[in-house]
């Protein structure tokens, strides 16, 4: 092989034959030195090689293996883009840079070991090598850049030292990471069963997305955060188990993992994020703690099998679609005080909605169940019905018999079984119906061209009348 070479680089190959040598003394190997070198099949490196510059063996499709010395400290953006029958690489400890797509179109590569030393893979590094399968991890790598391992094998196994190792790891772009953990190995083993270790505190996204082998996830009591889609495809996944309520669980964290029968999540949980779990349709049983304060938009969304939920009293936002087309759901256990949004329950029917009763409305009931008297019950309705025109107060008496019921219009009255259940206002200058849903209970809905437009618990007052019944 003849070479130019300067002050221990070397500058550029002027031969190449088909077996080559760089030459003992040389340190550093320049950009395009052997670019394009069509007959090149193998070379080999002295020691003492410190960095492999830019596109330095671009193109050398006939090369098809290389052994890189230990002592190699960089390679360059672009070093081996193309090399289209390199089918295997052996990188030393050390190496503390890894450049660029330095890998990129490597059709023929089948595995990859990378190096402990190695802190970041950049993006595209190992794009478009459409055979590369396995890949093992070191303990070291805190990071990979944007589209590292697109349009690698669809069946790609990522081979890690620990699971502190790969929760650690941050990601500098979602858009196509989401197939690289389909095939998680630990200990040359598919993930299958995870308990995670105490210590940490975030799993970032997308840790375990597409995890095909993962049946079960045990969380730590330290953890804080799981971020957007760190499980969402892991359609095996039948068991989640906290000790401890995480604080937030992100978007789309769970999305469609089909096989999830059962959520029972402790004290410590605030903020469901949007789509969190997402057509999860085996989901039969969801626990939510009370201090839960936000369900997003869609967050169980398309939740097929899920059959009655709990609202905690904490809960101060649900958010539209949030239990949309959950076609199973049949009964809803509410706080009195939350303003529903109907809207989350958008492609649902047949559900029967129950109030989570405080002391005090419990004290009311009792009232209810003194011997037979007249009461007039003074509803004040402005105060929750925003957008109603101010309908104003209304009036409606009521007996413990439940047979008989009184307004200051009589044929104004809505009877069905014995029971009032409504009564005719002016609403948005057109006549609508007042619903009282459960007369004991005092529950209205307006009801506005055919659907339910709110729906609201009012203020209310008794007064006891001169006469009993």
């Amino acid at each position: 092989m003849e070479a130019y070479i300067i002050n221990g680089i070397l500058v550029k190959a002027f031969s190449c034959e088909s077996d080559a040598a760089v030459p003992a003394g040389v340190t550093v190997i320049g950009s395009n030195a052997f670019s394009d070198c069509s007959n090149l099949q193998s070379i080999s490196f002295p020691n003492g090689l410190k960095w492999i510059g830019e596109n330095a063996f671009r193109n050398c499709c006939r090369l098809k293996e290389i052994i890189l010395p230990e002592g190699l400290e960089i390679i360059e953006n672009l070093a081996f883009l193309d090399c289209v029958n390199l089918k295997s690489v052996v990188l030393p400890n050390g190496i503390k840079k890894m450049g660029v797509s330095a890998f990129n179109g490597c059709t023929s590569l089948e595995e990859v070991v990378l190096p402990e030393g190695l802190e970041r893979i950049e993006r595209l590094a190992f794009s478009g090598c459409s055979h590369l399968r396995k890949v093992r991890l070191p303990k070291s790598l805190k990071s990979i850049g944007d589209l590292a391992f697109y349009n690698c094998h669809p069946e790609i196994e990522f081979h890690i030292p620990d699971f502190s190792t790969w929760l650690g790891i941050s990601y500098e772009n979602l858009s196509y990471t989401y197939s690289f953990p389909k095939h998680l190995h630990i200990n040359g083993e598919p993930v299958s069963s995870v308990e995670l270790p105490e210590g940490i505190v975030c799993i970032k996204s997308p840790a375990f997305s597409y995890c095909s082998s993962l049946t079960s996830v045990s969380f730590p009591e330290s953890l804080d955060t799981i971020e957007e889609e760190t499980f969402d495809h892991c359609e095996r996944l039948t068991s989640v188990s906290f000790p401890k309520g995480p604080r937030l669980i992100g978007e789309e964290a769970f999305l469609n993992c089909t096989g999830l029968k059962e959520l029972i999540i402790p004290e410590g949980l605030e903020r469901i994020e949007d789509k969190a779990f997402y057509q999860c349709v085996s989901l039969e049983r969801v626990s939510f703690p009370d201090g839960l304060k936000t369900i997003g938009q869609k967050a169980f969304g398309g939740c097929t099998a899920l059959t009655e939920i709990r609202i905690p009293e904490s809960v101060g936002r649900i958010g539209n679609f949030a239990f949309e087309k959950c076609t199973a759901l049949r009964r809803i256990i509410i706080p009195k005080k939350l303003k529903w949004n109907w809207m989350a329950i958008s492609g649902c029917s047949d559900i029967e909605f129950s109030y989570i009763k405080s002391e005090s409305e419990k004290e009311r009931e009792d009232i209810f169940r003194e011997e037979r008297k007249r009461f007039r019950i003074h509803m004040d309705i402005t105060d929750w019905a925003d957008n109603t025109n101010d309908i104003g107060s209304c009036s409606v008496y009521y007996d413990r018999s439940f047979k008989t019921f009184y307004t200051p219009a009589e044929e104004d009255m809505m009877i069905k079984d014995g029971k009032l259940v409504g009564f005719r206002v002016f609403y948005k200058d057109k006549e609508d119906v007042l619903y009282l849903d459960g007369s004991r209970e005092l529950r209205i809905t307006i009801i506005g061209s055919g659907s339910a437009d709110y729906s609201d618990w009012c203020d209310f007052r008794l007064e006891e009348t001169e006469s009993s019944l």
